[in-house]
């Protein structure tokens, strides 16, 4: 910080990294005396209740706390605020992986806004999710010195390059256009200017540092056989990217879109969507208004049977998560277990957790368990999951805490030689789940072939 302005901290979850960057904070607040806070919106109160918790009044002339959302869609706002404090602002971005796009407008929006700041922080426990790529955009927030501009700088013909940039030193293109990355070079190199410009420690490492026993994790997969016919309408799904669902036609236009319906299908249900146009009265004006509609139709209970097995197996009184993807998986188990006298609470977007295990466990779903710490809870089962590693990490370490030190389980329900077990491979092994599932088609055919 002191010499470049900027730094990542990508710390394991529940090591504390946001106390260590509000002492980093406090330590630069004499030279910047204002501060700007930038996260997800789930984790908005966990910052509140750290800002009350660490700062005495004074510390800061202004802190100002926002989300990703709104530094996109209120840029220019945003900036003019940056420029009357330019020089004198310090940003710290918590789970700045969210702008590892450098296209997307967050990304670009923080980026510029980072120009008006004298220090920045980035925090992230999960830096990297497919390749090098993914940590130009994060460290071009912190200090722009650190790879130097992404893109390789062409002379008068477009296409002699006059000067290296990221990609030409660390990135190996190819594949349509030469337009994918393909391989890495320089990955040493890579490796240390990150770690002169960042920090990590793990939860496990955090522990034996302060002589603690680092928990136990144990992985389970747990398998089940679909139905005779849910298996049949997944066939032909999967073949043909379309189906008959209750005597109507559900159509899927790509490779992810796919995967969703068909993980729907293992999950119990699929959804129909449809585009209805309505017309809309403002004033003396009609506008003809498109609303996406949709409808969801149960298919199958395999997976529900599956958990309810491994809930009977958990040791008695024991707190549990269930972590699902869908709403529609999030309705129906709440309604279930409560019917079979589980006592359960929900956490989904707009019903956020209170910070108690009020019964016997949480439903989550995966998109709401950011910055939340339910480690009553000594389990989780995965109903089902993202695509996303990042997000499955952050589940993950829902459980998890620096105070604890026993075993933590974590049970996957995943339909035997379907999706579910691509998308397991997927996010374990931190690989793209499209690539993944075209190689595959790619090979399948081959070998027909």
């Amino acid at each position: 910080m002191e010499d470049s302005g900027g730094f990542l901290l990508i710390n394991e979850q529940r090591t504390g990294k946001t106390d260590i960057a509000l002492a980093v904070a406090e330590h630069f607040s004499r030279r910047a005396p204002y501060l700007l806070i930038v996260c997800p919106k789930g984790a908005i109160g966990v910052w509140e209740k750290a800002l009350e918790r660490e700062f005495p009044r004074g510390t800061f002339k202004e802190v100002a706390l926002t989300n990703y959302e709104q530094i996109r869609a209120r840029h220019m706002e945003w900036y003019r605020w940056g420029d009357q404090r330019k020089g004198k602002l310090i940003i710290v971005a918590d789970e700045v992986h969210r702008i590892k796009d450098r296209g997307s407008g967050q990304s670009r929006s923080l980026r510029t806004l980072r120009r008006r700041a004298a220090y920045r922080m980035g925090l992230t426990g999960t830096p990297l999710e497919k390749g090098l790529e993914d940590a130009w955009a994060l460290a071009d927030f912190v200090n722009p010195d650190i790879f130097g501009p992404f893109d390789n700088q062409l002379g008068p013909d477009r296409k002699t390059i006059v000067k290296v940039g990221f990609e030409g030193r660390y990135l190996i293109r190819g594949g349509f256009k030469n337009k994918a990355v393909v391989g890495y070079r320089n990955e040493e190199k890579f490796k240390r200017k990150l770690h002169a410009n960042s920090y990590r420690i793990t939860l496990d490492e955090a522990k034996r540092r302060d002589g603690r026993v680092p928990e136990v994790l144990h992985y389970r997969r747990s398998y089940f056989d679909l139905s005779q016919k849910n298996q049949s309408i997944y066939e032909e799904l999967k073949k043909e990217l379309v189906t008959e669902v209750n005597k109507k036609r559900v159509r899927v236009k790509n490779v992810l879109a796919c995967c969703t319906k068909l993980q729907q299908i293992t999950g119990g249900f699929l959804r129909e969507t449809w585009i209805e146009e309505r017309r809309v009265q403002k004033g003396k004006k009609t506008f003809i208004k498109q609303i996406k509609c949709f409808q969801d139709h149960p298919v199958g209970s395999e997976k529900i049977q599956q958990m309810h097995q491994e809930l009977r197996s958990l040791p008695a009184r024991s707190k549990f998560l269930i972590i699902c993807r869908h709403v529609w998986e999030i309705d129906t188990l709440n309604s279930w277990l409560s019917q079979h006298g589980y006592r359960m609470q929900v956490v989904r977007g707009g019903m956020p957790y209170e910070g108690k295990i009020e019964g016997d466990g949480i439903l989550v779903q995966i998109a709401s368990a950011v910055a939340v710490d339910m480690s009553e809870a000594d389990s989780i089962i995965f109903y089902s999951t993202d695509y996303s590693s990042i997000k499955f990490e952050q589940a993950r370490f829902r459980i998890r805490s620096y105070s604890k030190g026993k075993t933590a389980k974590y049970i996957f329900l995943l339909a035997r030689n379907t999706i579910d077990e691509t998308i397991y491979e997927a996010i374990s092994q931190k690989k793209h789940l499209a690539d993944l599932v075209i190689d595959r088609y790619r090979h399948h055919r081959k070998n027909q072939e």
